[in-house]
């Protein structure tokens, strides 16, 4: 009952929301490109552009420091400081990848981020495009 009541009075307390009947934007160079794609990509788009860009940066780096580790592993393992076991690591990437466990984490993964956008297609769209120039 409570909910009910605050919640008309949060309607009337506050007045509605209007976009102004021009909109000015800065359309030097580059931004003359942008505007008519953020514009249609709205709200989900940009939330989309912004994870695809970063998750492009962040996949680049995590690659680029596995790599990095690789490399060192294999240097102090050719110098004879340490020796590599690589018979637990390939037994449990089997393992992993056998019992569909990665897929089950995609599922999930996507049912976390596309569960309640506003605008899931504008979202896919904006991803696509954050991956690209990323």
């Amino acid at each position: 009952m409570l909910y009910k009541l605050f919640f008309s009075l949060t309607l009337f307390a506050c007045p509605p929301f209007r976009l102004p009947a021009q909109i000015a934007f800065n359309t030097e160079g580059f931004e003359n490109n942008l505007v008519p794609i953020i514009t249609q990509l709205g709200f989900g788009g940009i939330l989309g552009l912004i994870v695809g860009f970063t998750l492009k940066k962040l996949s680049k780096l995590v690659a680029i420091l596995l790599g990095l580790i690789f490399i060192l592993l294999q240097v102090l393992a050719y110098y004879g400081i340490v020796t590599i076991n690589w018979t637990p690591i390939a037994r449990w990437w089997e393992s992993f990848t056998e019992s569909g466990a990665h897929i089950s984490l995609w599922e999930q993964l996507k049912t976390i981020l596309f569960s309640n956008l506003p605008a899931v297609g504008g979202a896919l769209a904006g991803f696509i495009i954050g991956l690209k120039i990323g």
